[in-house]
């Protein structure tokens, strides 16, 4: 098992290069943005073929909870994937207790697939 551990990331850049550059030295190509880093989430077995990969995430207080958010949806999407293709242990994540105020919480808690969806849907009417 690969283990990537997330610590002190000041913004959501950082955040996905950390990522990438745990994954593989193959990613550096890959764009530092959420439509990427949910492409390469699909696709893990390309960079990880006899591995399953954890990340550990401990400090990302200097995200935003947009990107926040966008990156819990990101890693909730691929892991129900991978369930769904019997390979749920292809991918792992955990957060530390700081993170699990009830926003957060209430967002892993819904049963969508589609989480990122709903926010979009609940951010537009709010106008």
């Amino acid at each position: 098992m690969k283990t990537i551990v997330v610590d002190g990331v000041s913004s959501k850049e950082e955040l996905i290069a950390t990522i990438y550059k745990g994954i593989s030295k193959e990613l550096s190509w890959a764009g530092l943005n959420w439509d990427a880093f949910d492409e390469i989430f699909r696709c893990l077995d390309d960079y990880l073929p006899n591995e399953n990969l954890e990340i550990v995430n401990k400090d990302l207080s200097q995200i935003s909870k947009h990107d926040l958010f966008l990156y819990k949806d990101t890693l909730l999407c691929a892991k129900k994937g991978y369930e769904k293709e019997g390979n749920a242990e292809k991918l792992s994540f955990t957060f530390s207790q700081e993170l699990a105020d009830d926003e957060i919480v209430e967002i892993i808690r819904q049963p969508s697939h589609s989480l990122l969806w709903k926010f979009w849907k609940r951010k537009k009417t709010k106008k």
